[in-house]
């Protein structure tokens, strides 16, 4: 299990894991995958993670749902994730990250009158993140595995942007490899919010 990326973003805290397995045998042939990287959901879970008090009552830390997403994967060309290296056009440019800087995307999607409604996040806090590469160098070589996403919406976030406590969310996801080729978009099966008023 390689961790690619972990960092703290007010409303979330997004982990992202990825369990690889070369397509290369000493023996065989290695599958043919289309260049295109394809992904499907195998996992949704949510935890509950309660308030915690001090020895005086008040609290020291909100509650929050944690959610944890893994897909499975696959790419014919193996030229999938970012590292140090990539700092370079399309992913930055003059000192800047670009849209194309991060290569994991996840969109949430909210139930209100049974319409699923997008909710809309600014460009500095959202649910995307990046993961690094699988492969040193410019090897090309098929890739299938697993990678396990984690992030976290406090009891802070519900007023922030607008559903509530208990309402039903959805999530969908794609992925974009370094040729920039967009992956099939996934969707997760509906999920209820257990958080309580800060």
């Amino acid at each position: 299990m390689i961790t690619i990326e972990s960092y703290d973003m007010k409303m979330k805290c997004l982990l992202l894991y990825a369990c690889l397995f070369l397509c290369l045998g000493a023996c065989q042939s290695p599958p043919e995958f289309s260049k295109i990287p394809a992904i499907t959901l195998d996992r949704l879970d949510k935890f509950h993670l309660a308030k915690i008090y001090d020895e005086e009552g008040i609290p020291i830390a909100q509650g929050r749902d944690s959610f944890n997403i893994s897909l499975n994967f696959k790419d014919g060309d193996g030229d999938l994730g970012l590292d140090q290296s990539d700092l370079v056009p399309p992913y930055y440019v003059n000192g800047s990250k670009t849209a194309y800087y991060n290569n994991f995307f996840i969109a949430m999607y909210v139930l209100k009158q049974k319409k699923w409604r997008k909710i809309n996040f600014d460009d500095n806090l959202n649910f995307n993140s990046q993961f690094q590469r699988f492969q040193k160098g410019n090897k090309k070589s098929p890739l299938k595995g697993t990678m396990y996403y984690n992030f976290k919406i406090g009891n802070s976030v519900p007023e922030t942007f607008n559903f509530g406590y208990k309402d039903t969310l959805m999530f969908e996801i794609y992925i974009l490899d370094r040729a920039l080729n967009k992956s099939n978009t996934v969707s997760t099966d509906p999920v209820v919010l257990s958080l309580e008023k800060p």
